[in-house]
């Protein structure tokens, strides 16, 4: 079974349609782009799929045994910790061991050893996109919801968030909103809301 499948899922905002009778069934282990034009509800789509807000009509399934993790398009960061912190954080205690030596093992692949102990305040904008992808691979989970992951970051950056992202989805279900064309390609499947 498939992990998320959207039957005829409609949304609006004060009287204005953003889609109406969206089908689609998401596959496991796979990278699929979600496209089209500014406005059409893509970031919408990813807050109905997590649960954030509720379709006007229509259901959206996932499946059992399935743990969503997002990455948003702001990094929404928690000034009061620091980079470190708001990685770990999210993770229960029993976790807490395991998360750590994760947490550490990305942020020397983003370059970011040094940022650990900063606050969100000391940090570029890109220092503070890179530690969101980070808190969400660490946050770990079936299916990943990557909402423009690579704003704010150099092309350097974009291809290391990019391979993270297709290695993920060798055992996952990977989302991905991006107006990043070159980055699109890397996906499997494609849906396109502006049709």
């Amino acid at each position: 079974m498939n992990p998320i499948k959207l039957n005829s899922v409609s949304k609006s905002f004060n009287g204005k349609t953003v889609f109406e009778n969206i089908s689609y069934d998401f596959k496991d282990k796979s990278i699929t782009s979600v496209s089209g034009p500014s406005g059409c509800g893509k970031t919408t789509l990813l807050k109905i799929i997590s649960g954030l807000i509720l379709p006007d009509s229509g259901t959206v399934v996932i499946s059992e045994n399935k743990k969503i993790s997002s990455i948003f398009q702001e990094p929404r960061l928690m000034p009061w910790y620091t980079a470190i912190e708001n990685v770990i954080n999210i993770c229960g205690s029993r976790e807490k061991e395991e998360s750590v030596k994760k947490a550490e093992e990305l942020f020397d692949y983003f370059e970011l050893t040094d940022a650990k102990d900063k606050y969100p305040s000391e940090l570029s904008g890109g220092m503070a996109k890179r530690i969101s992808i980070i808190r969400a691979l660490v946050h770990g989970g079936n299916i990943l919801l990557c909402d423009e992951p690579y704003n704010g970051l150099d092309l350097r950056m974009c291809l290391k968030a990019e391979e993270l992202f297709i290695n993920y989805a060798k055992e996952s279900c990977v989302i991905l909103v991006s107006h990043d064309k070159e980055r699109t390609a890397a996906a499997s499947e494609s849906l396109d809301l502006s049709m």
